[in-house]
């Protein structure tokens, strides 16, 4: 009986591994003024319909773009607005990448000045 249940472990691990969400990088600016900036997100979806999402709490912006399926690296790019009448200082942001089935979450300091 404990090597049915050990094998059915190790073949959902196996099988949950397979679809695994592989985070590669965010390339955004350190420091920006107000305006629109380009987000780019690298990664490597395996397979799965990707969401990517930009979170900047303090200032209520949320921004998220979709990516179709496929088995390469993607650079998926997020168009964020930091409002005019923003005040300079340094605000946290938060950046998810998930599937139906992983999440990945990062976090940065954006500088506005």
């Amino acid at each position: 009986m404990k090597r049915g249940i050990v094998f059915i472990l190790v073949l959902l691990l196996v099988a949950t591994s397979a679809q695994a969400l592989i985070y590669r990088s965010i390339l955004t600016p350190d420091v920006t003024t107000p305006g629109t900036i380009d987000v780019a997100v690298r990664y490597l979806p395996e397979g799965q319909d990707t969401r990517v999402l930009v979170w900047i709490p303090d200032l209520d912006i949320i921004s998220h773009r979709h990516a179709q399926a496929d088995d390469v690296v993607k650079t998926t790019h997020v168009l964020v607005d930091i409002p005019y009448d923003t005040l300079p200082g340094d605000y946290l942001v938060r950046y998810v990448i998930s599937t139906d089935r992983n999440q990945i979450v990062r976090y940065r300091w954006l500088t506005v000045v």
